[in-house]
């Protein structure tokens, strides 16, 4: 093989290692940016419910309405239906009006006080404890969270 030969062949396999080199970062940047254009990223869909609406909800701030918004954004693997996670339990009224969560060292619905619900600080954007609930990215839409606001400040009753 001649000099020159093996020159082309040598700069043609540098060209190719560079480019090889950046191939893995170029697929981990490709799926960021489209991991983030993804619609379920945002947590909301047209309807409003937030991740997974699977069946529709009712707007009024019921317990029942409430309870579907939990069944529908809690119940995943390792999460507050069925079983009690960092002492939270949201498959029932009793078991929600009676969690303690383990982070804020109070009951996560305080009546009357959505402000100061622990729950509440936990689905909205930026809670003084992190992480953001529900885990995972599909956060309920601002409507929902609204929806539990509500139900909290008129009492949180079981209706």
């Amino acid at each position: 093989m001649s000099i020159e030969t093996r020159r082309s062949l040598a700069s043609t396999n540098n060209k190719f290692l560079r480019l090889t080199s950046w191939f893995p970062v170029f697929i981990c940047a490709l799926g960021l940016v489209l991991g983030s254009c993804s619609s379920s990223s945002t947590g909301s869909d047209s309807s409003g419910n937030g991740g997974g609406n699977e069946n529709p909800i009712g707007t009024e701030p019921t317990f029942t309405n409430v309870q579907q918004i939990f069944q529908q954004s809690c119940s995943g693997s390792n999460c507050h239906i069925n079983q009690r996670t960092n002492n939270v339990r949201l498959d029932t009224y009793q078991n929600v009006i009676e969690s303690r969560g383990t982070e804020y060292g109070k009951d996560i619905i305080q009546p009357g006080n959505a402000e100061g619900s622990p729950l509440v600080d936990k689905i909205e954007p930026n809670p003084d404890i992190p992480p953001r609930m529900p885990q995972g990215g599909n956060f309920l839409s601002d409507e929902r969270i609204d929806q539990i606001r509500t139900w909290i400040d008129n009492g949180a009753k079981n209706n």
